[in-house]
């Protein structure tokens, strides 16, 4: 006689995510990804405003802290967006990716063209070796780079933008090097989040609340005293 293996009491599996109790093994996959992403973001967007305000004097303060808020902010709405099945939360989760992705990219694209600029009037416009027939770097050293220097010859205003270039290229290669990984990983997240909120607008209910028990009172029925000898 062949015996069956005892089927568990609940057929239906849940999975745990963040403490989440989701059914559906796809969406329990695609917002655990949210969530870590999201953590890993907010983490490096802390690294990342702790450099600038400690090495980066030309950063504002406000603008760094203000950037971090919103770092930090993107896990809480994703993981709230996902456990009280908030479109607006998630709305929120998937927009700040997107925002603060094209933010990072705006500002990498703008500090490579400065100084491909200074790196460009470094090589070809040095005025002790320029070419009195040469009009292509017709440049106002004084008004251009050496406004707080009136006094400056336009030497001295070069030699003050060649020193600068170097340091700007330092400066440029590390913010790359920081924010290409911060940028992917606000796209991943945008996307993935952007999922999340399609799942609910579309009705989907992602957090299932733990099982409970219902029970009913029972009324104690009374015991009948034997009679003796019986």
């Amino acid at each position: 006689m062949q015996t069956t293996a005892r089927q568990p009491f609940n057929v239906h599996s849940h999975h745990t995510v963040f403490g989440l109790e989701i059914q559906d093994a796809r969406l329990a996959s695609l917002t655990r990804r949210v969530l870590v992403l999201a953590t890993i973001s907010a983490t490096i967007v802390i690294a990342k405003t702790v450099w600038e305000l400690v090495y980066n004097q030309g950063t504002p303060a406000v603008a760094s802290v203000i950037a971090a808020i919103l770092g930090l902010a993107v896990p809480a709405c994703g993981y709230f967006g996902a456990k009280k099945s908030d479109q607006n939360l998630t709305c929120c989760f998937c927009g700040c990716n997107f925002l603060g992705s094209c933010g990072q990219l705006l500002t990498l694209c703008s500090s490579w063209a400065l100084y491909k600029f200074a790196a460009y009037v470094v090589d070809h416009c040095d005025p002790g070796k320029k070419d009195p027939n040469d009009d292509s770097c017709k440049l106002d050293w004084k008004q251009i780079f050496c406004q707080k220097n009136p006094d400056w010859s336009d030497q001295h205003c070069y030699n003050f933008v060649e020193d600068q270039e170097r340091a700007l290229k330092t400066a440029v290669m590390t913010a790359t090097l920081i924010s290409i990984p911060l940028i992917l990983l606000q796209c991943l997240s945008f996307c993935w989040g952007k999922k999340l909120y399609d799942v609910l607008k579309a009705g989907d209910v992602i957090h299932v609340p733990p099982s409970q028990f219902v029970t009913r009172p029972v009324m104690a029925q009374p015991v009948m005293a034997q009679p003796a000898g019986q």
